[in-house]
């Protein structure tokens, strides 16, 4: 609902809050409901299909896409990837993702912009999916990267990551990370999560490991716990604690320059990820990175995720 050209953020009846309006029978106006980051505030980065922030009931751009037909760029809504524009945007062609946008407020915005590395959202006029919700999908050597950006937090600081994927390849992968300004290949100062396609998932942190044992592989929600000064580090993978079964902690340290890359682990892309594992093979539809303590919130975050997602 408008007023001449602004969108009405909020009702009040005195001092009431009017939470619908109606024209007769017709419902004209909604106040829109908390999303995620409303909240859980302060995230240091967020990537997803779906928009987290409820900005007065206003929408924003998620992502920007290539069409392969003519290489015209557009950027595109939560409401306008899952209604036919973007598709009809795309035509017959395929949908590349440019850039996807960070919805924390940090403008830690992942991009990639050499077109052939440039992960799928639409191929062949058809969005891609994972369980009905929009998907980024990358076959290999796709991949986007913030660069080296102004972190807001240094050193061996607590640390929460959320992240919805389904990693497709045959050997142990990154899907994503959280790398600081160092390429020396005993001391890769990277953050992330590695999944096989068999019963092994391991976090790489500092040079160290954890590994963990499940039978769960495919579609899932991950998160991970760090709590800094050398402290524990925990996950959980669909809700469900997850057992550890080797850890070699060498601490985590973040530097003022430091970046996120999500969907590949290859070495190419040194300094930001110095590794030569594989690149990864399979969808991601969001992640969310915290440079904090949520293990309060961890339980309500991963609830608001599966009712979005439906994972488990």
């Amino acid at each position: 609902m408008k007023i001449g050209a602004n969108d009405i953020a909020a009702v009040k009846i005195g001092s009431t809050d009017v939470n619908k309006v109606y024209l007769g029978s017709n419902l004209v106006w909604e106040k829109a409901s908390p999303l995620l980051l409303d909240l859980y505030p302060d995230a240091e980065a967020a990537y997803s299909l779906r928009q987290l922030q409820s900005n007065g009931g206003v929408s924003y751009p998620l992502v920007l896409v290539r069409r392969s037909s003519d290489n015209a760029e557009q950027s595109f809504t939560e409401t306008q990837i899952i209604d036919g524009t973007l598709e009809a945007f795309c035509g017959a062609g395929d949908g590349h993702v440019v850039s996807w946008y960070d919805q924390s407020g940090n403008n830690n915005h992942a991009n990639q912009s050499t077109a052939i590395n440039q992960p799928y959202i639409v191929i062949s006029g058809l969005l891609l999916m994972q369980n009905d919700k929009p998907s980024i999908y990358t076959p290999g050597s796709k991949n986007l990267n913030t660069g080296l950006v102004s972190m807001s937090a240094t050193g061996d600081v607590d640390l929460d990551f959320f992240s919805v994927m389904n990693n497709q390849s045959t050997a142990i992968v990154p899907l994503l990370g959280l790398t600081t300004n160092d390429n020396t290949a005993d001391r890769r100062r990277v953050f992330s999560y590695l999944q096989d396609s068999s019963t092994t998932i391991s976090v790489r942190l500092f040079g160290g490991f954890t590994v963990y044992n499940t039978a769960e592989v495919g579609r899932l929600l991950f998160n991970t716990n760090y709590q800094g000064g050398g402290g524990a580090l925990k996950s959980k993978i669909n809700g469900s604690n997850l057992t550890v079964s080797s850890f070699s902690n060498s601490g985590l340290n973040i530097q003022s320059n430091s970046g996120f890359i999500l969907m590949s682990g290859n070495a190419s892309l040194s300094p930001y990820l110095n590794h030569a594992e594989p690149n990864s093979i399979g969808y991601l539809q969001e992640s969310i990175f915290y440079l904090s303590d949520q293990s309060s919130n961890r339980t309500a975050i991963e609830s608001n995720i599966n009712s979005h997602y439906n994972i488990y």
